[in-house]
Order: structure tokens, then sequence, then C-alpha cells
């Protein structure tokens, strides 16, 4: 199964002398078969696990390197409770952007495309 892009660009549709024009392509009337829209469904299940993949990843990360500090400069010093609090605010900041990309997949309005079927001239 190929992974589907939802990116929210708009291209304009419009018929000009007897030619579909989609954005920059052009499509002859006579060669069209079926013309019609389909509604996209969202991979809930994936977006999910990419989700729990980088939660995962991130607090990995995060815990390897406050023991990696805790280790290197004691469990006593100052400058580690700094980097400490850094990183812990660094993957809280980057589980709120992992929920938020999930949030806007499971909760997304509907997206759209437009399927045109052409008949082939030989």
């Amino acid at each position: 199964m190929s992974a589907v892009s939802y990116e929210r660009e708009v291209i304009q549709v419009r018929v000009s002398q007897r030619v579909l024009w989609v954005g920059k392509a052009a499509y002859p009337l006579q060669s069209i078969v079926r013309a019609e829209t389909t509604k996209l469904a969202r991979n809930r299940g994936a977006a999910l696990g990419g989700c729990l993949k980088m939660v995962i990843l991130w607090v990995l990360l995060g815990t390897i390197a406050e023991l990696g500090i805790s280790s290197a400069t004691g469990s006593h010093g100052s400058g580690s409770i700094i980097l400490s609090n850094l990183i812990s605010l660094v993957v809280l900041i980057l589980f709120a952007v992992s929920t938020i990309r999930l949030l806007s997949v499971l909760f997304g309005r509907p997206l759209y495309a437009l399927v045109i079927v052409e008949r082939h001239l030989i």
C-alpha cells in the first residue's frame, strides 16, 4: 500500500473551449470517459502507529541523554539539573507536536480527489 500525501493545495478546475483544465493539465472533453470526485480515506491506524513510534523514540533518546548527562557531570551538579529540564522540555514539545499531527489526521476534514478516466485513441 502506498503512502498518500494530504497537501492542502487548491487547484483550479475549469472548462474552456472543449478542454477540461485541472491546474496546468489539459484534457480534451472528447477523450474523457468519466470524471468524478472520490473521498480519500485517511489511514488512521498508520497515523496512530507512527505517532506511538515517535513518542517511544523521543522518550528513549531523552532518557539516554539524561543518563549520559548525569553520569558525566554527577547527579548533584546544577548544570545537570538544567540540562535534564531542557531535555524534558524538548521531549514534551515533540510529544505535543506529534499529538497535534495525530489529531489533525484523526479529526480532520474529509479530503477529496478528482478522478478522470480518459479514452485513449490509437
